[in-house]
């Protein structure tokens, strides 16, 4: 079973959809709707304030190989010295503090299992950084640290835990930027082609086959 944290988002949607048919599909998101439940094979609704309702329903649907992937993120477009209190508070929750709440008792199960698999999803731009996105670039940035740590304190159960790090992709973020600033990012692009679905999709089969491959960040990003 894959399940889908952020299952909405317009990545996670296309990412579903090229794995659709390998195996069962759920999708976990604040808000379905009818996109949403074509593509998955369940979905279930989850308030990522108080994700304890969504989690027990994932906790009884999962089978013996769990994979794990988590879409949900926060991207709040503001210059460092104008970024609030509130707009931390949101971030860290989303983009950092979700994990603590949604991953326990599923990493649990993995371990009983003896098998399991944690895709965390992180961003080639946040990485490098760039202006007016310092709080969504701090924020994804733990998310490496945190795929290190979980390998190794449950590789030894059979689990797996990796980033995969995207650069620009037809959807999503991108495609709501200004035109010009789309075709500056698509020329930095070695090939000048835009990431789709099938892209992410692959990288998720990879890690699902990798036994080895374990706290590592994978760049998707077409060589930025």
């Amino acid at each position: 079973m894959i399940a889908f944290i952020g299952a909405r988002s317009e990545l996670a949607l296309a990412c579903a959809a090229a794995l659709r048919g390998e195996d069962r599909l759920v999708g976990l998101c604040r808000t379905p709707d009818d996109r949403v439940r074509a593509v998955y094979d369940e979905v279930h609704r989850i308030d990522y304030h108080q994700p304890e309702d969504g989690v027990r329903a994932l906790e009884q649907l999962a089978d013996e190989r769990l994979t794990v992937v988590n879409f949900a993120a926060r991207k709040i477009d503001k210059l460092f010295v104008d970024v609030t209190p509130a707009d931390i508070d949101e971030s860290l929750h989303i983009n950092v503090r979700l994990n603590f709440s949604i991953l326990p008792p599923l990493i649990r199960r993995m371990m009983s299992a003896k098998w399991g698999r944690v895709v965390l999803i992180a961003s080639a731009g946040a990485t490098r950084g760039d202006v007016g996105i310092s709080l969504y670039s701090t924020t994804k940035a733990t998310l490496a640290s945190l795929a290190r740590s979980l390998a190794k304190e449950y590789g030894r159960f059979g689990i797996t835990a990796n980033v995969l790090s995207l650069g620009h992709y037809e959807l999503g973020m991108f495609a709501a930027l200004p035109a010009g600033i789309r075709n500056s990012l698509k020329n930095q692009i070695p090939s000048g082609q835009l990431g789709r679905g099938e892209d992410i999709a692959e990288g998720i089969r990879f890690l699902i086959r990798s036994r080895y491959v374990n706290g590592s960040v994978i760049p998707i990003d077409g060589g930025l």
